[in-house]
């Protein structure tokens, strides 16, 4: 009696793709609730760790006007395309430049060099950090005493 061996057909990279997203999409959807929790929990302790260590974030929203500048109202345009662009690649540089001076993006904003010690802090806080690998001493002597 012959035993044939039947082999599954490898899955072309597309294939796997799709069924790896698929399979994270459907996860996602399962835990969206506790990642939010988590999210929003995580957002929170930063956002009380920055202001604890001085950060000062930006106001919501704009200003209010001042009303001795205001003489007259005028009629509101349609911002063309073109001017969407701009405004876009603007920031796209400005977050660039912002970035290669050291500042990192957080939920709270753009957090400026001088806080990113106190975030580091906070991260240290949450999750402590663990060492690579426990020391361990090879040469020993009678007593247990390492010869280095």
């Amino acid at each position: 009696m012959s035993v044939e061996i039947v082999k599954n057909p490898k899955l072309l990279c597309e294939e796997r793709r799709v069924r790896h997203n698929a399979s994270k999409r459907a996860w996602a959807a399962k835990h969206y609730e506790q990642r939010r929790a988590y999210q929003l929990l995580y957002a929170r302790r930063q956002r009380e760790a920055l202001l604890n260590a001085g950060f000062v974030p930006n106001p919501v929203g704009r200003p209010n006007k001042d009303p001795e500048a205001v003489r007259r109202t005028c009629a509101h345009r349609e911002r063309g395309s073109d001017y969407k662009e701009y405004q876009k690649l603007y920031h796209r540089q400005f977050r660039a430049r912002r970035r290669a001076l050291g500042w990192v993006l957080t939920p709270c904003g753009l957090v400026s060099p001088e806080q990113v010690e106190a975030l580091k802090n906070h991260r240290s806080f949450i999750q402590p950090e663990k060492s690579a690998s426990p020391k361990v001493n090879t040469t020993t002597n009678q007593n247990g005493e390492s010869n280095s």
